[in-house]
C-alpha cells in the first residue's frame, strides 16, 4: 500500500508557522494551536462525539526531522500543486494511511465497519501532528495584528 497526500484547504491564508501545540482534554476533545509569523492564529478542534464514542479515534505527532517520508510526500503535493494559496503546504489529507491500517489491525471498530474516516495531517515547523477521525474539525481563525 502506496501513502499519498491530498491538500486540503479548510482555511486560507496560513503563512510559515511559528509555533503549534496539541492538547486533549476527555471532555473537551482534540485542540490543535497553530500560529504563524504573521499573527494568524488557527484553532482546530475535534470536539464532537464520533461514532466510535470518543472525540478522535487516535492522533500522534512527531517531530518533522524524524518524518522524512511524510516530507517527501508533502513534496510531491507542492511540486503538482495549481494553485498559489500559501496553505498548501500545511494541512493534508493521507490516502492508502498506514497509521489508519495500524489502527485497524487493532481489536476494535475500524475504517472498515465505519465509512468515511479520515487521516488529517498538519506540517507546523518542527512538528508533524496526525489525526485519524471520522468527521472534520472545526477550524477558527483570528489575527492578533489587525491592520
Amino acid at each position: 500500500m502506496k501513502q499519498k497526500l491530498q491538500s486540503w484547504q479548510p482555511i486560507k491564508d496560513v503563512g510559515e508557522v511559528f509555533q503549534s501545540s496539541i492538547s486533549y482534554q476527555p471532555k473537551k476533545g482534540l485542540h490543535l494551536k497553530i500560529e504563524d509569523t504573521s499573527g494568524y492564529h488557527i484553532d482546530v478542534m475535534y470536539d464532537r462525539i464520533s461514532a466510535i464514542q470518543d472525540y478522535i479515534w487516535t492522533y500522534r505527532f512527531t517531530k518533522t526531522c524524524d518524518r522524512k517520508d511524510i516530507l517527501d510526500l508533502a513534496d510531491v503535493v507542492e511540486q503538482s500543486k495549481q494553485t498559489s494559496d500559501r496553505a498548501n503546504h500545511i494541512f493534508y489529507k493521507m490516502h492508502q494511511s498506514n497509521f489508519l491500517a495500524w489502527y485497524d489491525s487493532l481489536p476494535w471498530l475500524g475504517s472498515k465497519d465505519i465509512p468515511g474516516v479520515e487521516h488529517h495531517l498538519y506540517i507546523c515547523g518542527e512538528y508533524i501532528y496526525e489525526v485519524i477521525s471520522d468527521y472534520e474539525p472545526l477550524f477558527h481563525a483570528s489575527r492578533t495584528n489587525e491592520d
